[in-house]
């Protein structure tokens, strides 16, 4: 059995996420199965690094026009008037 290099694994998985086909179809002509798709799928997932970075405004004299608090204790600031289904959409 080859191999793979994480590089290589990295490079198939954003392959797959961009064709919008299914895990089966796209592993059918790969020298992978399917299988091996999915579980560096679920690895990769797992070590990845946090999503959520700090950006901090240049001018911090601006309240906020809205401001989220995850249960994890992060807080999003949001300084520009943005339509609710874009707020919903963060909190899901």
């Amino acid at each position: 059995m080859h191999q793979y290099t994480e590089k290589e694994k990295l490079e198939w998985l954003a392959d797959w996420k961009t064709s919008k086909i299914s895990a089966k179809s796209f592993a059918e002509d790969k020298p992978f199965n399917v299988s091996s798709l999915r579980y560096w799928e679920r690895k990769f997932k797992s070590t990845s690094e946090p999503t959520f970075i700090q950006v901090v405004p240049e001018r911090s004299s601006i309240s906020p026009y809205a401001r989220l608090t995850y249960p994890t204790g992060e807080t999003l600031d949001i300084f520009t008037p943005v339509p609710s289904d874009y707020i919903k959409g963060l909190l899901t």
